[in-house]
């Protein structure tokens, strides 16, 4: 909007904005107008409905409930929503103040930030979950956001362990929750400034199935086809997760150097569970080239020549499906894996655990050099390396050097 003329500048900075509006033909936002019967001021700014007053109390004059609809156009006239502007003014049990419709708002903040690629599509996918009908948001029925408090979170959460929500679905949902109300507070620093304390929930420490090398060589034994025993392999043994494998394009092989190590980019990943899904950034948002196994880049190596590595396009799947020949879906990836375990004997091992959890492990086992694995796996946090384990010493093309028994 046009900065107020030099022959305005004695006026208040809202009024100078309120005169270039009207000057701009901009159709103003509201009105100030009598209760029924003549029972005091109101503002009018329907669809959200009428603020009665400021603080608990009505307004004493005209004058005063007009100069609240003036700041409330500045605001507005200054880039906020016409929802951000009137709804710390509207009574706390407004339909826009109720915990279910701001979550809802909420939740196209987040759409946003998807389409940005700030969090990953499962990760929105989970949040709106929790406002499904019947789900986790709906017992705050139409209470108001203004109503939050450390005793009400506790009662929510006592209903959500009478539902059967495990401790760690409750962690979740209330974790989920808290970044709800850190966001209110960026609308509304006066109001939602402070959280309320949230209950703590003991959690029993997740074992997560962790395979040894030659448990993990039996399952990938039972592949027959190249490229989906490529793709477990990948995933097993350098660590890669699984939507960094279903993105992998011929051209991310990098041939071998000078010295015949082969060396793979790992630089976007699949954000979505269908193989059509958008790729986007790694989860560490860190692109990194690694030392492959020999037997891996032989394979590699049999699929894709050097000519056909420079005619695939860039979306072209390094690894497709042998079932569809198309992009790995997570779900299929994942059933792929669980089929394996199945005829090897093994039993139900989760698909993350049995590849990158297993084979970060073993690296962690067979090094000291925890910078090193860090790089080699992409993650941001050495805290994050820290998980998998503790262990001794060797360097990053050593990680890559394994010996394995050779696939038939």
């Amino acid at each position: 909007m046009a900065a107020p003329p030099r022959e305005l500048v004695h006026l208040s900075h809202a009024e100078a904005t309120l005169l270039v509006m009207a000057a701009e033909g901009k159709r103003q936002f509201g009105k100030v107008v009598l209760g029924p019967r003549g029972e005091g001021w109101r503002l009018d700014v329907r669809p959200y409905g009428y603020i009665y007053g400021i603080a608990g109390k009505g307004f004493a004059t005209k004058r005063i409930a007009t100069g609240l609809l003036s700041v409330i156009r500045i605001v507005i006239a200054e880039g906020a929503s016409r929802e951000a502007a009137v709804a710390p003014y509207l009574r706390s049990h407004s339909a826009l103040n109720r915990v279910t419709n701001r979550y809802a708002r909420w939740l196209q903040y987040k759409q946003r930030e998807l389409e940005v690629g700030k969090i990953a599509p499962r990760t929105l996918q989970g949040y709106e979950s929790y406002a499904r009908p019947g789900g986790e948001i709906d017992w705050w029925g139409s209470g108001s956001v203004f109503e939050i408090s450390t005793a009400l979170l506790k009662e929510w959460d006592m209903a959500l362990a009478l539902r059967g929500l495990a401790p760690s679905s409750r962690q979740r949902a209330l974790r989920v929750f808290r970044s709800f109300m850190g966001w209110l507070g960026e609308q509304d620093p006066r109001r939602f400034g402070v959280i309320p304390t949230f209950p703590k929930i003991e959690v029993p420490e997740h074992e997560p199935v962790i395979l040894t090398p030659m448990a993990q060589d039996q399952i990938l034994g039972t592949f027959g086809e190249p490229a989906e025993w490529l793709a477990h392999s990948l995933a097993g043994r350098c660590g890669l997760r699984p939507g960094e494998v279903r993105a992998l394009a011929p051209s991310d092989y990098r041939g071998r150097d000078d010295e015949g190590v082969p060396w793979l980019s790992v630089n976007k990943a699949v954000k979505g569970l269908l193989g059509g899904s958008p790729i986007g950034t790694t989860k560490g948002k860190r692109a990194r080239t690694i030392p492959i196994p020999d037997d891996l880049a032989d394979a590699i190596e049999e699929l894709w020549s050097p000519e056909a590595r420079l005619a695939a396009g860039k979306h072209e799947p390094m690894l497709p499906n042998p079932r569809t020949g198309k992009r790995w879906g997570h779900v299929p990836l994942r059933n792929s894996w669980l089929r394996g375990c199945k005829e090897a004997g093994a039993g139900h091992v989760p698909l993350y655990e049995g590849t990158k959890h297993s084979g970060a492990t073993d690296m962690l086992a067979r090094t000291k050099d925890r910078t090193a694995v860090r790089d080699y796996l992409g993650h941001r946090k050495a805290s994050t390396t820290d998980l998998y384990a503790k262990v001794t010493d060797r360097a990053l093309v050593d990680i890559a050097k394994r010996k394995r028994k050779k696939r038939r």
